[in-house]
């Protein structure tokens, strides 16, 4: 009699959300275009590049985000030892999340002060916060993918992080409509909220 198939483990599927975090940040500076030395004489680069300031900072936000992302990934699969098929679908709709990121980050970078831009940007970024405590509740309440032991801090840590991420962005959508540099200004809250949870709460940093 044959012994039962091992529990599968979780290589190939990091080797791809590896891949996919690192193409969609690699895809965020090509929302960065230099000005054109045949339509910008040199007299005009300073006022180009003041010009190009909210893509640079659309950037330069996206680029921390998604680090962040994949960072928080990263150390969920620490603790995540197997997978299933719930699992498989749960990050790949994470991956579609982070994937799609350069696209509103190039919207916002173009049209900064419309509430459109502000609103598709804080919507993108609060669904994928969503679907990675999604991933992470999912794992955790199957002892057959996660490792025996996991410290009951980290249990809370990571959907506490998550939650407040998604809540700062969702909150900008219609704080967009009112005021768009009010709801960017307002995803300054998310690394206060996660340094305030670190200190309450210590996780795995």
């Amino acid at each position: 009699m044959s012994s039962p198939a091992a529990p599968p483990d979780n290589g190939r599927l990091l080797q791809l959300s590896d891949g996919v975090f690192a193409v969609a940040i690699t895809l965020l500076v090509f929302g960065l275009n230099a000005p054109n030395p045949r339509s910008v004489p040199p007299a005009q680069l300073a006022g180009a590049l003041r010009d190009q300031a909210p893509h640079i900072v659309s950037f330069a936000l996206s680029f921390i985000v998604i680090g962040q992302f994949w960072t928080i990934h990263h150390r969920i699969f620490r603790y995540v030892k197997s997978h299933d098929g719930g699992l498989i679908w749960l990050n790949m709709a994470l991956l579609l999340a982070v994937s799609f990121l350069p696209y509103p980050t190039t919207v916002m970078g173009s049209y900064s002060s419309s509430p459109l831009a502000v609103a598709l940007y804080g919507a993108s970024m609060g669904v994928t916060s969503l679907l990675q405590n999604a991933l992470w509740l999912y794992a955790r309440h199957d002892p057959r993918l996660t490792h025996e032991v996991i410290p009951a801090r980290v249990t809370r840590y990571y959907p506490l992080r998550g939650f407040s991420s998604a809540l700062v962005f969702l909150l900008s959508i219609p704080l967009a409509w009112l005021h768009p540099r009010v709801a960017q200004a307002s995803w300054l809250l998310i690394p206060v909220a996660f340094f305030v949870i670190s200190r309450r709460l210590p996780g795995d940093d």
